[in-house]
């Protein structure tokens, strides 16, 4: 049987343990900014509705000057609308909207996602050429450009709502 000393000092390392953790658990509020980039250019010959798109991370989500997500980490965006450009000269379209941080990248209390959202639109119209194709007058053989959002340029993103992550492990 163990004494009445080393049930305490049991219970208060256990409770320490339960402590420590409970503290290395850290908010990151809903709105907090940073910003994302696309991997690759989407272009509205080449997608559809409903499909997704790779993102990356350019800055580090921080919260109190505690790193939570690497710079780097991989997200997705899914394509709202897309619209091919078309004869004669009818511009195509794409939208999409930003939608998660992957979930392998940070460390989140019950598995939860970073869902998050832009700033501002994603979306281009591509060049409207049916004015050009009349005048012409062969407009059925001139199309319009696709809409295309580029890769590598910054994008302003931010959390959705609240979620609670645990430091990263360096």
């Amino acid at each position: 049987m163990l004494s009445s000393r080393v049930r305490f000092l049991l219970v208060l390392t256990f409770g320490l343990i339960a402590a420590t953790s409970a503290t290395a658990q850290i908010q990151v509020p809903a709105g907090t900014e940073f910003r994302v980039t696309l991997v690759e250019p989407v272009n509205s010959k080449h997608v559809v509705a409903g499909d997704t798109v790779a993102i990356r991370l350019l800055d580090s989500i921080s919260v109190g000057g505690i790193g939570l997500v690497a710079a780097g980490a991989t997200g997705t965006a899914i394509v709202d609308e897309a619209k091919r450009a078309g004869k004669p000269g009818k511009s195509g379209m794409v939208s999409i909207s930003l939608h998660a941080i992957d979930v392998e990248f940070y460390n989140a209390l019950d598995d939860k996602m970073i869902m998050i959202e832009a700033v501002d639109s994603l979306a281009d119209k591509g060049s409207n050429k049916t004015i050009l194709s009349i005048l012409l007058g062969f407009g059925l053989f001139i199309k319009g450009g696709e809409g295309v959002l580029l890769s590598g340029q910054p994008i302003a993103a931010r959390t959705t709502e609240n979620v609670i992550l645990l430091p990263r492990e360096e």
